[in-house]
């Protein structure tokens, strides 16, 4: 029998970290066993040139790998989801999109001054032009698909006020990469190098602003008054230079560590070594960082926004906080820190919460929804 061939439209590929990358990962291990093939074009391979030369290469790159194929899959909705729909729409080819995020919060907050919440962002009218044009743009790209598919109920939501139909939008749960082999907590500890008895927090993560890094050194140098506590940030973005500085006025270098964008299995490592995983965020979709923390058993400390609140019960699963909340921070990783029975035992409970993203619930979703275009 033949197969149905699919073209994705990616924004990121591993081993680039983000949403994308795992959701390609995903496609690409299940849906050719269930007679699907694959073509995936990668923005990464002509990001490097210029801004309006690398546009016109994607769509081409697109509109090449769509002939033939029964639909095109694009995976965000402005820097790869605009020149997929155009090469769809002129190939006669029905049109999916998946929305990881607002990118035109995700721009306006890093390039354009934006600093309200995403919440706040989707019910006023942005001053900045440049802003107001990339939310034309998500908008006009997604209700014109066929199906929008979105990670969180939280996201689903977001995607309603862009004016796209509710019947259009279908939730598929993002998945965790949780296929790393086993490694016990002292053996991660001894290949990282780490004393048995040493505190470690870790967060990781793309290093953008809505990520509060800042915030989470502060509360961690909070800490340092009561306990030893090493920080360490794994990742990279455009906000590391920043985020440097930071670290470097504050003199938080002595306990606060970036480590740069690190393979899966390294990431892994470092989150089961870890005695606490903190994400002090101001959005997420639905982060895939969080079901690792997870999957590696380690207690969660995060904020009570976006999609988290789909995966984090407060005291229940992990421990809620508001974003930036310095003070309410420094105690909650202080409390973990002390009653390591409890820590446990969020851990535990999260643990088993994973049979809601196991992996072969969002591919038989996919496959159902794919059949069906």
């Amino acid at each position: 029998m033949a197969k149905k061939i699919i073209c994705v439209a990616t924004p990121l590929y591993a081993p680039q970290i983000g949403g994308p990358a795992t959701h390609v990962a995903l496609l690409e291990e299940g849906l050719p066993k269930s007679g699907f093939l694959l073509r995936v074009v990668k923005f990464s391979a002509v990001q490097q040139l210029p801004k309006i030369v690398h546009h016109s290469v994607y769509f081409f790159a697109v509109f090449k790998a769509a002939w033939g194929a029964e639909f095109v899959y694009a995976l965000d909705p402005v820097s790869v989801g605009l020149p997929a729909l155009c090469a769809a729409k002129l190939l006669g080819k029905k049109f999916v999109l998946r929305v990881g995020g607002d990118y035109a919060w995700e721009q306006g907050t890093q390039r354009f001054g934006v600093t309200e919440t995403l919440d706040e962002f989707v019910i006023k009218k942005q001053p900045s032009f440049s802003v107001r044009c990339l939310q034309r743009v998500q908008s006009f790209v997604a209700r014109r698909a066929a199906v929008v598919i979105a990670p969180s109920k939280y996201l689903g939501g977001i995607i309603q006020t862009w004016g796209v139909l509710p019947q259009k939008i279908q939730v598929i749960y993002s998945q965790p990469d949780v296929s790393t082999a086993y490694i016990s907590r002292s053996d991660a500890r001894k290949k990282l190098g780490l004393k048995e008895d040493e505190e470690l927090v870790l967060s990781a993560g793309r290093l953008v602003p809505w990520k509060g890094y800042e915030g989470l050194v502060d509360a961690v140098a909070r800490v340092q008054t009561q306990r030893r506590v090493r920080l360490v940030i794994v990742g990279s973005g455009p906000h590391s230079e920043a985020l440097q500085t930071h670290i470097e006025k504050t003199h938080a270098h002595s306990f606060a560590t970036l480590r740069g964008q690190l393979p899966h299995a390294d990431l892994y490592t470092w989150l089961v070594a870890a005695d606490l995983f903190v994400l002090n965020t101001m959005y997420e979709g639905l982060s895939h960082v969080l079901l690792e923390a997870f999957a590696a058993r380690t207690p969660v400390i995060t904020t009570p926004v976006g999609g988290n609140t789909e995966l984090v019960e407060d005291g229940k699963t992990g421990l809620l906080v508001l974003p930036n909340d310095v003070q309410a921070l420094s105690a909650a990783i202080i409390h973990l820190l002390t009653d390591r029975a409890f820590a446990a035992e969020l851990a535990e409970a999260a643990h088993g919460s994973l049979l809601r993203f196991n992996s072969d619930i969002a591919l038989q979703s996919l496959r159902s929804l794919f059949e069906t275009i």
